[in-house]
């Protein structure tokens, strides 16, 4: 014999599936069946027990049969009370396991209050095939108080047959009880043939009494005083046994605890555990049987009996219909249909769930369950159900499992541009289809498991935010498609305010502002009024203080149009509409004008005076557009009505000067005329222009001797490129050849003269 010690791994197992034990209420079937040895005595002695807090639900139990590897299903009560000898009546029931070919058996146990454990008890084919160990026989083991098997000494747990026959249905008498001469007596008596088996022990640590246990199920070895249905199958059991009824009519239990708990023995890991919350009282109506049942396992209890297996005779039925069916909210590929387990006529099952509905039928009080999630699932994607997939079949369910297609994501938040104040966000989004809400308090949230294809909304702006400031990340919303971190990135702004007005004309123009806005560029159009932008902290913003329309028309202000954002600010904007009046003159040497270009507003009265440069004279004014003039006096009144001109008209003075008899003759394109001789006279042309010079042929006795001045030329006609004021003067002189030949004719006349005279005053001859 041997015992399991499971309650470091499986004490958080035991203690979820106490707080499931909902005990019912049933009545009994039959009267208990009077025994024939001594009733029992109450011991005196105070009762024991563990502290609740430490309750060990995974007690100590009969060893298994030999070269038996299998699951451990223990059904048992545990009394309150102490006594001194202990007896019990128990149907002696046959029942097989399908696989391992082993029965039950049905043992009283008691914990004496030195620490030891003694069970005696009857079994059907406990060791299958041996002898004793075939057919029902007597079960006996002692436990140290170490969770050692110490008797029999080989351990393992001990059969021992029947000094006769023990037939099916025959009332057996189990018997503990303390001797005079310190031994503990463990006996068997079929009450019905006689048969007979016992085994003795000492009483060892000086034990007196078997102790009962108020605050725990057991002590913290897995020890009781009580009785234990124990049973051996190949598979995980989910069942009811047969009726067996456990019966004392002459004594009655105050109260007892319930409990039921089945093991993997090879694995040492539990299948399922559960304990009624309580000890389950029994003193205000002594014979009315209460319930306790978990995962397809029911026991009963009064003060005079324990039942273990279902009850016969009450009408109930042994199968439940369960009609099952599955859906997916949220689609996604990749996923196996959930899978049902339940248990139809003892036998566990499986079977894939359709999304059309299939009924179920399963075994009456068993444990059934489906997928929480599907297959396919991963840590970043699945396929999930928040409803309740586990359940004991009590009546008849029609159940549609929806599924939700989730993926695992971690909301984040940053922010831009600095500046306190504000609050961190909450995030809005969807789960299992409901509503819910995460604070991101530290920036970051922890993995969410969030619906695929929901939405999701960030808190925007943040608190903290005012009609001026604000944090705001432009609507942080979206669709949740993939899983992964999803950040919000929020803009640290100031609202700027822009209050412009136009006048001058009923048509306005579209003025831009540009800055930056949620970290990237931004234009925004201003409008006659108040237009107001929500700008980045720290960004720079320009505004046109000039907006041109067409040639020599635009709008314009004298404000400041650019800066920083560093708060909120308000720009006012006072737009004029202007006319650009362009003042000039043709040549910068001529002279000047009282008014330069610019632009005017409409209506404005404009004085020019034009003042000449020595040696350049004032033509007149050349005027272009609306409201210009042309005018030959040096002063112009105008009024500004639209794009115009005015330009000064200077022409520079040649001086031209005849020095002797020749007159010079002049042309400038247009303009001729002439010099006369030995007079200076002054001509205006046009800078820029070509002026022609013309000497006139000489008297007799003179010559032209050339241009000085503006020229050196000595040829009678030239031409000046005029560009400012200039002189020029033609020179004429004495021609030294005319008198020459005037000298030369005299001579000759004279030699002549001469000759003639001499001829005169010759004699004749003859």
């Amino acid at each position: 014999m041997r015992i399991w010690t499971r309650r470091l791994v499986l004490t958080s197992l035991a203690i979820l599936l106490l707080s499931l034990a909902s005990p019912s209420l049933a009545h009994a079937s039959s009267q208990p069946t009077a025994p024939r040895l001594v009733p029992t005595t109450v011991c005196s002695c105070p009762p024991e027990g563990g502290n609740p807090s430490t309750v060990v639900q995974l007690r100590g139990h009969h060893g298994p049969p030999p070269n038996t590897s299998a699951y451990d299903e223990q059904i048992g009560e545990t009394f309150t009370q102490s006594f001194t000898s202990l007896e019990y009546n128990v149907t002696a029931v046959a029942q097989t396991d399908a696989t391992l070919d082993t029965g039950p058996g049905y043992l009283l146990n008691g914990l004496s209050n030195s620490g030891y454990w003694y069970q005696v008890g009857v079994s059907w084919n406990w060791s299958p095939g041996q002898s004793p160990g075939t057919g029902f026989g007597m079960n006996y083991e002692v436990f140290d108080t170490s969770q050692n098997s110490i008797f029999p000494q080989n351990g393992g747990g001990g059969v021992q047959a029947f000094t006769g026959t023990v037939n099916q249905g025959d009332t057996v008498l189990l018997n503990l009880y303390f001797t005079n001469s310190s031994q503990v007596m463990m006996a068997a008596e079929d009450l019905e043939t006689g048969a007979f088996a016992s085994e003795t022990y000492s009483a060892v640590g000086g034990g007196t009494y078997f102790v009962g246990l108020t605050n725990a199920v057991s002590n913290s070895n897995g020890y009781f005083t009580g009785l234990m249905t124990e049973w051996y199958h190949g598979n995980p059991f989910y069942a009811n046994g047969k009726e067996v009824i456990y019966s004392n009519p002459n004594f009655a239990l105050s109260s007892a605890w319930m409990w039921m708990d089945e093991f993997d023995s090879n694995s040492n890991t539990g299948v399922f555990s559960s304990t009624s919350p309580a000890p389950l009282t029994f003193t205000g109506n002594p014979t009315h049987l209460q319930e306790f049942s978990y995962n397809g396992t029911v026991e009963y209890g009064d003060a005079y009996e324990f039942i273990t297996g279902n009850l016969t005779g009450t009408g109930t039925s042994t199968t439940v219909p369960l009609t099952l069916s599955y859906s997916v909210q949220g689609g996604g590929t990749g996923y196996s249909p959930p899978v049902v387990t339940y248990v139809s006529n003892g036998v566990q099952g499986t079977a894939a769930l359709n999304s059309s509905a299939v009924t179920y039928n399963v075994d009456a009080g068993s444990l059934w369950s489906v997928s929480s999630g599907l297959n396919g699932s991963s840590s970043s994607e699945r396929w999930q159900t928040n409803q309740t997939t586990m359940g004991v079949a009590a009546s008849a369910q029609t159940i549609q499992f929806q599924y939700y297609h989730q993926f695992q994501v971690a909301f984040a938040f940053s922010v831009s541009g600095g500046g306190s104040g504000y609050s961190t966000p909450a995030v809005k989004y969807a789960s299992f289809g409901s509503p819910q809400s995460v604070l991101l308090t530290s920036g970051r949230s922890q993995g969410i498991w969030a619906d695929a294809g929901s939405s999701y909304n960030y808190t925007d702006p943040l608190a903290g935010s005012s009609s001026g400031e604000r944090w705001d990340s432009g609507g942080a919303s979206g669709i949740v498609s993939s899983s992964g971190t999803i950040t919000a990135t929020y803009q640290h702004q100031f609202l700027v305010t822009v209050e412009a007005s136009f006048k001058g004309s009923e048509v306005f123009p579209s003025v831009v502002l540009r800055s930056t806005s949620a970290g990237s560029p931004f234009t925004g159009t201003i409008v006659q009024g108040t237009t107001s932008f929500w700008l980045d902290a720290n960004a720079s913003y320009s505004i046109p203080q000039s907006i041109s329309l067409s040639q020599g028309e635009r709008w314009a202000t004298n404000a400041t149009a650019m800066g920083l954002v560093s708060g909120q600010v308000i720009i006012p904007l006072a737009y004029q509409y202007q006319y650009y009046i362009g003042v000039g003159t043709n040549s910068t040497e001529g002279g000047t004008v009282s008014l330069i270009s610019g632009w005017y507003l409409p209506g404005t009265s404009m004085q020019l005076t034009a003042d000449t440069s020595p040696g350049w004279k004032f033509q007149g004014w050349t005027g272009v557009g609306a409201g210009s003039s042309s005018s030959t006096t040096p002063s112009l009144s105008l009024t500004v009505s639209g794009p115009a001109n005015e330009t000064a008209t200077f022409f520079p003075g040649i001086t031209v000067t005849s020095t002797g008899p020749v007159s010079i003759a002049y042309l400038d394109g247009s303009t001729s005329g002439s010099v006369p001789a030995g007079t200076s006279t002054v001509i205006y042309v046009p800078p820029s222009s070509t002026l022609t010079l013309s000497a006139s042929s000489a008297p007799f006795l003179y010559s032209f001797s050339g241009w000085s001045g503006a020229s050196s030329s000595t040829a009678t006609s030239i031409s000046l490129a005029v560009n400012g004021p200039e002189s020029v003067t033609g020179n004429s002189s004495y021609s030294y050849s005319d008198i020459a030949i005037i000298a030369v004719a005299v001579t000759v006349v004279a030699l002549a003269a001469l000759l003639a005279s001499r001829r005169s005053r010759k004699p004749a001859t003859g």
